[in-house]
C-alpha cells in the first residue's frame, strides 16, 4: 500500500469491481498489461524495471479510474486505526464480522466505533461489511457458474433476500441480471 499511496489517497480504502467483459476496452487494456508485465518481469533485459514500473503504473490508472466502487472513503491518513478496521474487514469479509468483534479486536467502545464510522464514512459498519462480500458476490457472479444462491451463502451472507436488495441498491441491477448480462 505504500507504493500505491504515493499516487492515490487512502488506498486501503479502495474496492474494485472488474468482470470480464469481452466488449470492454479498458479491460482489455488492463489484461494485456498485464501480460506485458509478466514477459517484461521474466526477460530480465537491461533497464527492465523501468519498462515494468511504467506497466504497472499505466495499469493501476486503469484500475483506479474504471474499476473503483465509488462512495465509501474514510481518510485514514487522519484516522489510522478506522483505517486498520477498513483493511481487516476488506480482507476477513468471509469471517463472522459484526460491530462488538471489530470494536474489541481494534479497542474501541462498540458504540462509538458505530458512530465514528458512520460519521466518517457515511454508512453504518454493518452495512459497510455486506458492501465488501457484495463486491465479491459480484466478482463470482460474473466470473463462476456457481449459482447465486451458493455464491452469497460463500461470501458470508445468510440473508439472501437482504443481499439482493443491497446488490440492486448499489449495482442497480439484480444478481441474474448481471449474470444474464454477462452471457
Amino acid at each position: 500500500m505504500t507504493y500505491i499511496s504515493h499516487y492515490w489517497d487512502n488506498p486501503e480504502n479502495i474496492l474494485f469491481t472488474i468482470h470480464n467483459n469481452y466488449e470492454d476496452k479498458e479491460y482489455h487494456e488492463v489484461v494485456s498489461l498485464i501480460q506485458e508485465m509478466f514477459e517484461v518481469s521474466e526477460s530480465k533485459y537491461p533497464g527492465y524495471r523501468f519498462k515494468f514500473n511504467e506497466l504497472l503504473l499505466r495499469t493501476l490508472f486503469h484500475l483506479f479510474t474504471k474499476y473503483r466502487q465509488r462512495g465509501i472513503l474514510i481518510d485514514s491518513i487522519h484516522d489510522k486505526r478506522l483505517g486498520e478496521v477498513i483493511g481487516y474487514v476488506n480482507n476477513n469479509y468471509l469471517q463472522t464480522l459484526t460491530v462488538k468483534a471489530l470494536s474489541e479486536k481494534f479497542n474501541y467502545n462498540a458504540d462509538y466505533l458505530s458512530r465514528i464510522f458512520k460519521k466518517k464514512s457515511g454508512i453504518s459498519l454493518g452495512r459497510y461489511i455486506y458492501v465488501v462480500r457484495l463486491a465479491h458476490v459480484y466478482f463470482e457472479i460474473v466470473n463462476s457458474n456457481k449459482s447465486i444462491r451458493k455464491i452469497f451463502t460463500d461470501s458470508g451472507i445468510t440473508n439472501i433476500r437482504l443481499g439482493t436488495k443491497i446488490f440492486l441498491e448499489y449495482y442497480r441491477s439484480l444478481p441474474s441480471e448481471v449474470r444474464r448480462q454477462q452471457k
